[in-house]
């Protein structure tokens, strides 16, 4: 897959990705790193582990897109006002990682 492609995920890749990416463990080596390509290899090891077959970098970049949705919601549906209530897929799960962040 050339890097501009984009990857398709199917739920249960999306819901193992959060479930891994989620873990304590790996939000304690994030924390310390600035660096964390090792950490989504070993992220993309677990998934191969189930049979999906994703990149590090395609780890790093749902993720990434996955909590600037979640955090644009966030900001939005935290507004009051009668404005329209932004959806964002797995917003419970995001929440249980970053909710507690500033």
């Amino acid at each position: 897959m050339a890097a501009t492609e984009v990857a398709s995920w199917c739920m249960e890749e999306v819901r193992l990705l959060l479930s891994q990416y989620g873990s304590r463990e790996t939000q304690t080596k994030l924390k310390g790193t600035y660096r964390n390509h090792e950490i989504y290899q070993d992220i993309s090891a677990g998934l191969a582990l189930r049979g999906y077959s994703k990149t590090a970098s395609q780890c790093r970049m749902k993720v990434k897109n996955m909590k600037c949705r979640y955090r644009k919601a966030k900001e939005h549906n935290g507004k009051g006002g009668s404005q329209d209530r932004v959806f964002c897929p797995f917003y419970k799960e995001l929440d249980a990682i970053h909710g507690n962040r500033p």
